[in-house]
């Protein structure tokens, strides 16, 4: 079985409707500012573990394809 690239998948990411499933699943607590982070802070951590997600299954991809191709 070949896998499609990742690139593919990439394309389709939508980190808008990722973000928004974020806000719905956070706990209020995470919603709001707060003496730990701002919204600002907040946002720009969400945005950078989506990022760090991404680069995660993007390896696991390659890793698939390549035990997929034995």
């Amino acid at each position: 079985m070949k896998l499609p690239p990742f690139s593919e998948f990439a394309k389709s990411f939508n980190f808008e409707k990722m973000g928004y499933d974020i806000q719905c699943f956070s706990p209020p607590a995470l919603k709001n500012s707060s003496s730990l982070f701002t919204q600002e802070q907040y946002t720009f951590m969400c945005e950078t573990m989506m990022t760090m997600n991404l680069a995660m299954l993007q390896q696991y991809h390659q890793w698939l394809a390549e035990q997929l191709a034995l």
